[in-house]
C-alpha cells in the first residue's frame, strides 16, 4: 500500500465536504457551499496547501473568478480509500475485513441485501476479467 495519508480533524472536515459534494471545486466553492462551517478564506487556503502537500488532492484545472483564476481541487482519494489505509496502518488485516465485512452481511435488511449481491457480482466479475487478461 502506497504512503497513509493522515488528515488533522480539519482536514478531514474538508475531505468529509468534497467527498460528498463528488465532482471537483475551487476554494471560493467550498467557502460558498460549506454553510456550516465559518471558515476564513486565509484558513482554508492554509488546510488545501497542506492537503496537497499531503497528497489528498490535486489540482484538476483552473478557472476564472471575476479578475483572478482560482484553481479546482480533487480528491486523490476516496472517502473509502482514506479509512482503509488507516485501518491498515493500525494493524487492521484483510482477514478482519472479511470477517466484518460478513458480520455486517448478517446485520443487513433484506433489501439491502440485493445491493450488496449486485456490488459483489461486479466486483467478483471484474476480478475474473483482470485475473484472464
Amino acid at each position: 500500500m502506497e504512503k497513509t495519508i493522515q488528515l488533522t480533524e480539519r482536514e478531514e472536515e474538508v475531505m468529509n465536504f468534497m467527498w460528498e459534494y463528488g465532482r471537483p471545486v475551487t476554494s471560493n466553492d467550498i467557502l460558498e457551499l460549506c454553510t456550516n462551517r465559518t471558515w476564513k478564506d486565509s484558513y482554508l487556503q492554509i488546510m488545501l496547501r497542506s492537503l496537497k502537500k499531503k497528497g489528498a488532492i490535486k489540482e484538476c484545472g483552473r478557472i476564472l473568478y471575476n479578475t483572478q483564476y482560482a484553481y479546482v481541487l480533487t480528491p486523490t482519494l476516496n472517502k473509502e480509500e482514506y479509512y482503509l489505509q488507516l485501518a491498515y496502518k493500525r494493524g487492521v488485516n484483510r482477514r478482519n475485513f472479511i470477517q466484518l465485512a460478513v458480520s455486517i452481511a448478517n446485520e443487513m435488511e433484506p433489501e439491502e441485501t440485493d445491493s450488496l449481491i449486485s456490488s459483489l457480482s461486479e466486483l467478483i466479475d471484474e476480478l475474473d476479467r483482470n485475473k484472464k487478461g
